[in-house]
């Protein structure tokens, strides 16, 4: 019965500094990549949604019209977004929001996304190191990975690209354990 005792105790123990772990702020940067923008109109709309975003910090005039892309996409330039806690605001808040945006050009333009930069320090970007980003990350919920131009790489920043879809659902967690799982050492920021 004492053993008993001291394993319920022990138990509960452990179960209280796990549920106080949880509750403590993570800060995260996150380098990310609006698509969908094609006038300063657009950026304008899209830094309007950014600024009411709880606990997310960016710097506004980064926020600037995107350059016509290969396919006829607008993407910006590469941003750095502070976000305070992950357990209140994850990537997949962000994604939402960005989706919602509405925007005057939406004949011409695809809606805004927002795609999430992923560099690597070590491997090549070209066509076989992307498709092993999209075999780790296909099934990870809330990210466009199997669809055309969800995923992509930029060989000479290296870097990849990961469209966050409008769902809510992506979790930075689940994508950073997918890559992992696969042992792939991707960076949310260049290394410096």
């Amino acid at each position: 019965m004492t053993r008993f005792l001291f394993l319920a105790i022990v138990a509960v123990a452990v179960a209280a500094v796990s549920a106080a772990g949880a509750d403590e702020p993570r800060p995260m940067k996150l380098t990310v990549v609006f698509r969908g923008m094609a006038t300063e109109e657009d950026a304008a709309a899209v830094r309007k949604t950014m600024a009411k975003l709880a606990g997310v910090k960016v710097t506004a005039e980064d926020i600037v019209p995107g350059e016509k892309g290969k396919f006829g996409h607008y993407f910006s330039p590469p941003v750095v977004l502070e976000v305070a806690d992950l357990n209140k605001t994850d990537v997949g808040h962000i994604g939402k929001a960005v989706a919602a945006v509405k925007t005057a050009n939406r004949k011409d333009v695809p809606p805004p996304s927002l795609n999430l930069i992923l560099f690597t320090p070590e491997r090549e970007v070209n066509s076989d190191s992307v498709r092993a980003v999209r075999a780790a990350v296909i099934d990870v919920s809330g990210y466009e990975a199997p669809h055309p131009g969800g995923l992509g790489g930029v060989p000479d920043e290296r870097r990849y690209w990961l469209r966050v879809d409008d769902s809510g659902f992506a979790r930075l967690d689940d994508l950073t354990a997918a890559l992992k799982k696969a042992d792939l050492e991707l960076l949310l920021a260049p290394k410096k």
